[in-house]
């Protein structure tokens, strides 16, 4: 039997289409504070509903998840928490603390 020899190749790391040794690194640059992060407004009125509110959308798959993850995130940002359901043709959103 013979052994086939392999031929060594060097891999090179790319980052977006540049070699990694050609990315500059910086030094002193201040990370941006959480408050830099909340600059993005909603779509929906979280901040301006109280414990009970709600508001309904009409039923599109797609809205679904995005009215979801906006309401997490709101949760996460500490505005409240809420809580999305279908109803019928109706997709409604509550704050429920």
């Amino acid at each position: 039997m013979k052994k086939i020899a392999k031929k060594a190749t060097k891999k090179t790391t790319r980052v977006a289409g540049k070699k990694a040794d050609a990315i500059k690194v910086e030094k002193g640059i201040p990370m941006p504070t959480k408050k830099d992060f909340q600059a993005r407004a909603s779509k929906y009125p979280f901040r301006t509903m109280a414990k009970g509110d709600s508001f309904a959308l009409p039923y599109i798959k797609k809205i679904v998840s995005a009215v979801a993850a906006a309401a997490t995130r709101a949760k996460r940002l500490g505005v409240g928490t809420f809580k999305v359901k279908k109803m019928g043709s109706t997709l409604r959103c509550w704050r429920i603390a």
